[in-house]
Parts: C-alpha cells; sequence; structure tokens
C-alpha cells in the first residue's frame, strides 16, 4: 500500500471520529473508547493475517479481519484496569522515547519502558487526571494523523503498525508537533472543566 491508497479513506474518517471523542470527552467514555481502540487493531490484524494466509480470497481476508476486531474489542472492553495501565504506560513511554532518544536504541528503550511503567502505575493510583492526559494526547495525535491522511497523504496505518516510529514523525515534523500539542492541551482543558462542573452539580 502507498500513502495515498484510497482503502485508508475510512479508516481516517474513524480514526479522526475516535480522536475526538477521546480528545475532548476520554475520561468519560474511556471505556467504550479503549474497546473501540481494541475493534480497529483487531480488525487490521486479522486483516493483515487473512491477507498472510489466503492472499486474495477477499471472503476469508474480511472474516479474519471481522472475528480479529470482535475478539479484541471484547476483550478490551473486559480489561479496563489493564486499559488504564496501557494507556498510561504508552503515555510514559513516547515521552521516553522522546526524551532519550539521543542516547541510542537500546539504552533509549530500556530507559522509556521504566518510565512506561512508574507512569502505568501512577495511571492506577491516580486514574482521573492521568487518563485525562492520556485520552487527550492519543486523541490528538488521533486526529492529527487521521487528518494528516486527506492533507498530505500520511500513511497513518504504519504509525499504528510501528508505535516506535511515532516520537520521530513528532520531531521531523514541527506542524504536526505542534498540532498534537495544541488539541491536547485543548483536550486537557476541556475534560478538566467538565470533571469540575460534575463534582460542583
Amino acid at each position: 500500500m502507498t500513502s495515498l491508497d484510497p482503502s485508508f479513506g475510512s479508516g481516517s474518517l474513524v480514526l479522526v471520529f475516535l480522536g475526538v471523542i477521546n480528545c475532548l470527552h476520554g475520561y468519560r467514555a474511556f471505556r467504550v473508547s479503549f474497546s473501540a481502540a481494541g475493534f480497529l487493531g483487531g480488525w487490521f490484524l486479522g486483516w493483515s493475517l487473512g491477507e498472510h494466509l489466503l492472499p486474495g480470497a477477499w471472503w476469508f481476508i474480511a472474516g479474519m479481519a471481522a472475528l480479529g476486531a470482535v475478539s479484541f474489542g471484547l476483550t478490551a472492553w473486559s480489561l479496563y484496569l489493564l486499559g488504564v495501565f496501557v494507556l498510561t504506560g504508552g503515555l510514559g513511554l513516547m515521552a521516553g522515547l522522546v526524551v532519550f532518544g539521543g542516547l541510542g536504541d537500546l539504552p533509549a528503550l530500556i530507559l522509556a519502558g521504566i518510565l512506561a511503567a512508574i507512569s502505568g502505575g501512577l495511571g492506577l493510583a491516580f486514574q482521573k487526571p492521568l487518563v485525562i492526559a492520556g485520552t487527550s494526547a492519543f486523541g490528538a495525535l488521533a486526529i492529527v494523523l487521521g487528518t494528516g491522511y486527506f492533507v498530505t497523504g500520511l500513511a497513518w496505518p504504519v504509525y499504528l503498525e510501528n508505535p516506535d516510529r511515532i516520537p520521530d514523525l513528532l520531531l521531523s515534523s514541527p506542524l504536526i508537533l505542534a498540532a498534537t500539542l495544541t488539541l491536547g492541551i485543548l483536550g486537557i482543558a476541556r475534560q478538566s472543566a467538565d470533571t469540575a462542573r460534575e463534582r460542583i452539580a
């Protein structure tokens, strides 16, 4: 597939939609959005596996995609606390890869892994603020990646399949980094205001 493959179009719309929900309402909808992410990830995994096993057999490929989507979606729904750990740990991993990237691949990966474990543990202890921060950040990134397909032909599935390449994408494109940070900050502000109003009410 090339970056302009038209089959990315519908997936890009779904990615932007999920990104908006996560960025602006992530804390309220975390369990649903985590399940949706599992559904989408399972669909891609099942589709890739189906293409590998029986290339060209669309009925088999579609069946594998559906099976993967349902399996991963239901699993994600039932593992809420694991989702909190994965979300906040993933945020720590991305931050670690950005901060320690200059030390070389292996040291950066080790230190980022340690930071991911710490942030995942903190996510379980302080769920609300960290889930708000995590969903805002990942939602903002999803919006930028999905929109990037329509604006520049960005092949965002590459970054879903290889999340270790996301820091390089952010650091190599000031516009993408600025857009992600801006949307992330707006998402945190919106979600924090919503939860504050709920406490007052």
